[in-house]
């Protein structure tokens, strides 16, 4: 009985750590496509603003 609740506790904390790291790993690829998405948009600020200052 003792081994079968130890081994739920393990299976159990498993899963919270496997989750825990699968959060990390989303929300990691989630700042990288973020940060790609700004870096390609402030890329084009300075032409935009070299450009309206001209015309």
């Amino acid at each position: 009985m003792i081994e079968a609740n130890i081994r739920d506790y393990t299976l159990t904390v498993s899963l919270v750590v496997e989750g825990i790291a699968a959060l990390i790993v989303t929300f990691a690829v989630a700042e990288a496509i973020v940060r790609l998405l700004l870096d390609a948009r402030f890329r084009q600020t300075p032409i935009a603003i070299s450009h309206a200052g001209k015309e």
